[in-house]
């Protein structure tokens, strides 16, 4: 058969290793049952069988191995993908951790040297109007030069002032897009698990509260592992509530009360005569009954 695609002899009876899959996977591929002819001989007939682009024609036999070595590259390649964006997304962490570290060393150094800067301020502020007076007419040049120094404290005090605002600013920004990305995470996650629902959501966030936490520390510790954390121990409480409730005592059923089908005399006594021997001796035992 020729119809214009490379053919691969039918004698082939392992299929090509593929770069992406290992030995131990080639060895482990179940071929029990590979044909490449009928028992008369002829090749089996051919399926095409699409490899990175190109159309190969193969033997039906071979073809179902083919295509279950591809699912195990595709599969493969999916997981390295999965596990490539997770390593990303750890290092985009690790890096804004690294930021902060960053920003709040310099707000540290900031506010230190704010702190200086008051200090000195409040130092020229315990000065009178009389003593700047006197400074005046004593020594004209000094009193310029503290003049001159006073200034630049004030300009300072508001440069190192507006610089902590920013510092602030970038980190309530930051705060608030982690807390983005971590809801939206964990979100993400939840719709994963079985049985999921907006009332499972509700659930967990209401346990959390139960125990103490308030929205600020929910909003906080809130990630996959939380969110998992707490459903799992609102689940173990609810069990654990009910194995400790006390139980129910059953209600015993009712004595039996023994009937003895038979005639009665005049006087009201058992005619034993009509009587079967079982119920014979539960008359005796009342004492009813001939001696």
């Amino acid at each position: 058969m020729d119809n214009g695609t490379p053919s691969l002899a039918p004698e082939l009876a392992t299929p090509p290793a593929s770069p992406d899959v290992s030995d131990t996977d080639l060895d482990n591929l179940d071929l029990t049952g590979l044909q490449t002819g009928n028992d008369d001989g002829e090749a089996d007939e051919l399926d095409p069988f699409e490899y990175e682009g190109k159309q190969y024609q193969v033997p039906r036999a071979l073809k179902s191995k083919l295509d279950q070595l591809q699912h195990m590259d595709t599969d493969y390649t999916r997981k390295s993908q999965t596990n490539s964006a997770r390593a990303k997304e750890l290092d985009e962490r690790a890096q804004r951790l690294d930021e902060q570290a960053k920003a709040t060393e310099e707000e540290l150094d900031t506010r230190a040297q704010l702190r200086t800067v008051k200090s000195q301020l409040d130092a020229y502020g315990k000065l009178t109007d009389e003593q700047w007076a006197q400074m005046r007419q004593t020594d004209y040049g000094k009193w310029t030069e503290h003049r001159f120094h006073l200034q630049a404290l004030k300009d300072a005090e508001r440069e190192l002032t507006g610089k902590i605002s920013e510092h602030n600013t970038k980190r309530s920004q930051a705060a608030q897009s982690d807390l983005t990305k971590r809801i939206e995470e964990t979100q993400e996650h939840a719709r994963k698990i079985k049985g999921w629902s907006p009332d499972m959501d509700k659930q967990v966030i209401e346990f959390a509260q139960s125990k103490g936490l308030s929205d600020t520390d929910i909003a906080k510790y809130m990630s996959p592992i939380f969110y998992d954390f707490a459903r799992l121990a609102r689940i173990g409480e609810e069990v654990l509530k009910r194995q400790s409730a006390p139980k129910t005592p059953a209600t015993p059923p009712p004595e039996a009360t023994e009937t003895v089908s038979a005639k009665t005399n005049g006087q009201g006594r058992t005619n034993l005569a009509t009587t079967d021997f079982e119920a014979y001796k539960a008359a005796r035992k009342r004492g009813v009954g001939g001696g």
